[in-house]
């Protein structure tokens, strides 16, 4: 794995299509490391088409979608979930996302698809980020 996906505290993401198929040309992990992947191949933005010819272009809008998943789960989280002071930090920690991404995922392809809809469409999702927040 490259950097910066490789370096302590960096969660790697890689490109998957919207069915959370993966990138052919995904770098293959480290042992120690998630393998977490979101949509990142196959994105019309402003009229520029992301196919994922390019390592690059695929893993980099993959990153941003992971990166606005996580906001989401942060900002959702900080308005409303009671939370204290304590657990209002750890909301910023690499251990939430990792936890919040867990509990978005499906294995697909051999590597964790994060499917933001798991989140979201369930009833107890304060509960949910609550305990993401408590098992940092």
């Amino acid at each position: 794995m490259g950097w910066p996906a490789s370096r302590n505290g960096v969660i790697a993401i890689q490109a998957t299509d919207f069915l959370g198929k993966p990138f052919h040309n995904n770098t293959s992990r480290g042992e120690s490391k998630e393998r977490f992947a979101t949509l990142g191949l196959n994105i019309h933005l402003g009229g520029y088409h992301v196919k994922g010819e390019k390592n690059e272009s695929a893993r980099s809008y993959a990153t941003d979608t992971a990166v606005g998943i996580a906001a989401n789960a942060i900002e959702f989280a900080r308005y409303k979930v009671h939370l204290t002071e304590d657990r209002k930090r750890r909301l910023f920690s690499r251990s939430f996302v990792v936890n919040i991404f867990k509990k978005m995922m499906t294995r697909r392809g051999g590597c964790e698809y994060i499917q933001l809809w798991t989140l979201w469409e369930r009833e107890d999702i304060c509960d949910v980020l609550l305990e993401a927040i408590s098992d940092c």
